[in-house]
């Protein structure tokens, strides 16, 4: 039988694990909060876009004269496939499901003998397709969130060439 200073040692150790789920619960309140306000903040965005993807389709499919990328030139050769997964994040499952669509797609295309290319934003989705299809980049930069950002910005590949539009920064890339 355990002694009486130790079952206050024991009592002391459950309310101190009890105040730090509390924390980490108005914690967890306190984010999920901030994300819904989010969410909530980005719906006129997505209503918007929603809207001027209707009004372009629309205008492509009534056989108006549209922009190339969307109207197309008649032929179905080639296909690009815009693969977006995210930088990081406990977001495992969305990018695993993410990547088998996409290369369900590109096996799926190949085996019609189509021409498949990829623009992939997205660190986690890059580096898996890279793997298993390293020949199919659509294009030599990719999108990645810079450090403390929300909004992705070009990054510079190997032989690629751009200017730095950061504040403060007024230096060119090659």
């Amino acid at each position: 039988m355990p002694s009486l200073k130790d079952l206050k040692n024991r009592i002391a150790s459950v309310k101190s694990t009890q105040k730090i789920t509390a924390a980490m619960k108005m914690v967890a309140a306190s984010k999920l909060r901030r994300a819904q306000e989010q969410a909530e903040a980005g719906r006129p965005y997505a209503e918007r876009m929603g809207r001027m993807l209707s009004s372009l389709a629309a205008n492509v499919q009534g056989g108006g004269e549209g922009p190339k990328l969307m109207s197309g030139t008649g032929r179905t050769d080639i296909h690009l496939l815009v693969v977006i997964t995210s930088d990081r994040g406990l977001c495992g499952a969305f990018n695993g499901t993410v990547v088998r669509e996409a290369r369900r797609q590109i096996t799926r295309l190949a085996g019609e003998g189509k021409t498949v290319k990829l623009l992939t934003v997205g660190r986690k989705g890059r580096d898996q397709l890279r793997r298993t299809h390293p020949a199919l980049s659509a294009r030599p930069s990719r999108m990645s969130a810079a450090a403390g950002s929300a909004m992705p910005t070009p990054t510079p590949s190997p032989g690629a060439s751009w200017r730095s539009t950061m504040p403060g920064s007024s230096t060119s890339v090659r």
